[in-house]
């Protein structure tokens, strides 16, 4: 009988890398296809939702209060070395608030199947897949309940 509770815990860089990827490639699949799925209606509200959670954490970076939310404040950091990894065009004109008003305004568009133009959100996203994954360790981490083993038996 097995008496173990290991079991396995992804990083917060590994979910918000999986998150990512699941919006960009969701959203260029959208794009290609130029219609809209009720299914795609829950991506582009993830999206948003992400995004909405970046702009949270710039307001706790700016009030000094990460402790009141670390995954929105991680989430922040990891949009600002995104955007330093996307073309200059977009990223040099734009404080952070209007990239992401303006990610939005692309993905409400979307949503009203108005325009199938989502290319710099798909970036953005992107970016953001391949920070998180570079901030991941190579091997998920690993929690052991001690006292509590494997039995090998009969």
């Amino acid at each position: 009988m097995i008496k173990s509770t290991n079991r396995q815990v992804f990083s917060e860089n590994l979910k918000m890398a999986m998150l990512a990827d699941e919006i960009a490639s969701s959203l260029r699949y959208i794009s290609r296809r130029k219609q809209l799925a009720e299914h795609d209606q829950r991506i582009i509200d993830k999206a948003m939702e992400l995004l909405s959670e970046m702009r949270r954490g710039m307001e706790a970076a700016k009030s000094r209060k990460l402790e009141e939310s670390l995954e929105a404040s991680l989430a922040y950091g990891q949009a600002i070395q995104a955007i330093q990894l996307m073309p200059r065009t977009l990223a040099s004109t734009r404080s952070f608030g209007d990239l992401v008003d303006s990610f939005n305004g692309q993905l409400k568009s979307l949503r009203a199947a108005g325009s199938f133009d989502v290319k710099d959100v798909c970036e953005f996203f992107t970016a953001v897949r391949e920070v998180a994954m570079a901030g991941s360790s190579p091997q998920p981490e690993s929690v052991r309940v001690r006292g509590v083993d494997q039995e090998s038996g009969a």
